[in-house]
Formats: C-alpha cells, structure tokens, sequence
C-alpha cells in the first residue's frame, strides 16, 4: 500500500500509526487516503523499527505496524 492508495485498507493503517502516537495524523485523523502525510508516518515508522523506510507498507511494514507495542 503505498502514496495515492484509497480505501478501508488506508483507513486501517492510519488508524494503527494514530494509535502508536504517529501525532502528524492527528489534525486529519484517519481518511482513508495514502498521501504525503500517512507516508510521513509510515516512514518515521519504518526508521523506528530498522526497516527500509520507502514509505510504502509492505509485509515487513505491516508486520511492524501490527506487532503490539
């Protein structure tokens, strides 16, 4: 899932990085579309967890994303 993506599968993904205190989603909340700011967010989580951060949730990615905290 990456930039341009719309649709529950997004909505989920935000969800889970607001969650997780990625506070830049915070004014938009949970939209379910992929743009500049959810790919932020996913590529600050990327760098916290040492994964290739390419802002695109991937298996690995998502596996981070899910894991519990």
């Amino acid at each position: 899932v990456k930039r341009g993506a719309e649709g529950n599968i997004t909505k989920i993904i935000q969800k889970r990085l607001l969650q997780r205190g990625y506070t830049s989603l915070e004014p938009y909340g949970a939209t379910g579309y992929f743009g500049s700011v959810t790919e932020n967010a996913v590529k600050a989580l990327q760098r916290n967890k040492g994964l290739d951060a390419d802002g695109i949730v991937g298996r690995n990615t998502w596996k981070a994303l899910m894991r519990k905290q």
